[in-house]
């Protein structure tokens, strides 16, 4: 670290501290909301797990009832932008076609096999995703 960030660092301490304390808050509520929104009428809550990313922070959820490593991912870059992605794993062939329907029409802006039978499917806007949790949710119930 050079001399002018370690003093700037040393200058606002108590301020950057807030800001860190009031950005680990502000992650909490997204995981609490999203909990709340995935949960629906399931029978277990979905947990979130957090990651550092090259681009971000990511908040990935996950639930049991859900299809074995599938799962949604808030990745919240470090400019500030949001983008969620659905990882779906075990998709056959007519399933592929039935999401690929689906999220286009609910205008995706990312879809790609990560596998032979491992999809992804990516928003970058985070707002008009009601639906798309409801479908995620039915589409990996195991």
């Amino acid at each position: 670290m050079d001399e002018k960030t370690f003093n700037f660092i040393d200058e606002n301490y108590s301020v950057i501290d807030k800001l860190i304390s009031m950005r680990d808050e502000y992650y909490n509520e997204v995981i609490r909301q999203g909990i709340k929104i995935l949960n629906g009428e399931g029978n277990e809550a979905p947990n979130c797990k957090q990651n550092l990313w090259p681009d971000g922070k990511a908040l990935q959820f996950y639930a049991k009832e859900w299809r074995t490593n599938s799962y949604i991912v808030i990745l919240m870059t470090h400019e500030g932008f949001k983008r969620i992605q659905f990882y779906i794993s075990n998709v056959n062939e007519f399933e592929v076609g039935q999401l690929d329907e689906f999220f286009k029409n609910n205008n995706y802006t990312d879809a790609r096999a990560v596998s032979n039978n491992f999809r992804l499917y990516g928003f970058n806007d985070i707002k008009e995703l009601n639906n798309a949790f409801d479908e995620f949710r039915k589409i990996v119930k195991n």
